[in-house]
């Protein structure tokens, strides 16, 4: 979807305003450095969706760069770009969670297909998690359609509550306006 925001760093002037160029031409915000440290110190300045990177820099590697970044901004997706892709690379890189890679030299149709990728992927997760948090709210939702007795309702919100919640044990306090007596 664009309008999402990417954080370009490749230590090559022009890889990395080609990646600009392409990037913001098919509707992307994108920002670029010339290197891990300082994509560690855009990404302190502002959140970004996906980071894309060369993986060899001068002073930090990219995925270097990523792990730092991802520790603190642990929602953001990254792409890789290396013209040394070697196998041992590509595991650290799986470890770390990069969600796609892209071989120098590539084609800007490249570029675009695995940012695409990696941001759907980050978007399914989202979607994911926001409809698995919702599945408490409609279990309750089918309790209190479902009962009759609203003797079973409260603790049917307690048990939902305390399964949700991982506790051990959960209590409810119903207090009723026109009387003292607290169940």
């Amino acid at each position: 979807m664009p309008g999402e925001r990417i954080l370009v760093a490749d230590d090559e002037h022009g890889v990395r305003e080609m990646c600009l160029r392409t990037l913001r031409r098919v509707g992307y915000e994108a920002d670029g450095v010339g290197s891990g440290s300082e994509a560690i110190e855009r990404a302190r300045q502002a959140p970004y969706d996906l980071f894309l990177t060369d993986l060899r820099m001068p002073d930090t590697t990219g995925l270097e760069a990523y792990q730092v970044i991802h520790e603190e901004q642990p929602e953001m997706v990254a792409v890789v770009m290396t013209g040394f892709g070697t196998m041992e690379s590509a595991i650290d890189a799986l470890r770390l969670g990069v969600s796609e890679f892209v071989l120098k030299p590539f084609r800007t149709v490249e570029l675009v297909q695995a940012v695409e990728r990696a941001l759907s992927k980050q978007r399914l997760r989202r979607e994911n998690a926001r409809l698995k948090a919702l599945i408490p709210l409609f279990d309750l939702s089918r309790t209190f359609m479902s009962s009759v007795d609203l003797d079973t309702v409260p603790q049917q919100v307690v048990q939902i509550a305390r399964q949700e919640l991982g506790a051990d044990t959960a209590s409810l306090m119903l207090l009723d306006e026109h009387s003292d007596l607290t169940i």
